[in-house]
């Protein structure tokens, strides 16, 4: 889900709504994802059994749920801004962490907005006045259209008055 470019991407994190959970398999999961600076993750969880504590890579490992960097839980829908490039670390420390419930997320260089594309010179619409526009204009007249032309300009008249110029 694309809130903004500039704003980041809110990732749900293992896909769905509530899925802070032992079930989810969180590697197969960020493995499909990829996470700039800037974007947001959303955990969805039941905060009466599970929590999220951001750690360091040696916590995550051994699942040690004390001395974390931070408590990310504020009620069971969270969200966390991944503000640098670089690995975070995130495990229940309700004992579920053994049980699978740690995610490590890898956070790439914001990239460089896009600049948008130019697109190729297009020939003129009316490069063929003579045959184009009769049959353009030609549902649009009641009466027929006469066709004026001279080196430097083409003329229609009747309903509508056009005048072409090349350059």
């Amino acid at each position: 889900m694309i809130v903004d470019v500039n704003a980041g991407i809110l990732h749900r994190v293992g896909g769905g709504r509530y899925t802070w959970n032992p079930k989810v398999n969180f590697s197969d999961w960020a493995s499909r994802e990829r996470f700039y600076s800037g974007d947001w993750l959303y955990f969805g969880f039941d905060s009466t059994r599970h929590n999220i504590l951001q750690v360091n890579k040696s916590s995550y490992e051994q699942c040690i749920n004390i001395d974390f960097i931070s408590n990310v839980t504020r009620g069971g829908r969270d969200v966390f801004q991944l503000f640098q490039p670089k690995p975070y670390y995130f495990i229940c420390g309700r004992g579920y962490c053994h049980q699978g419930m740690k995610l490590t997320v890898n956070v790439l260089p914001k990239p460089a907005p896009s600049t948008p594309t130019e697109l190729p010179p297009q020939p003129p619409l009316l490069s063929y006045p003579q045959t184009l526009l009769p049959l353009l204009l030609w549902p649009f007249s009641p009466s027929p259209l006469r066709l004026h032309t001279s080196t430097r300009s083409c003329f229609f008249s009747g309903p509508f008055l056009l005048h072409v110029t090349k350059y």
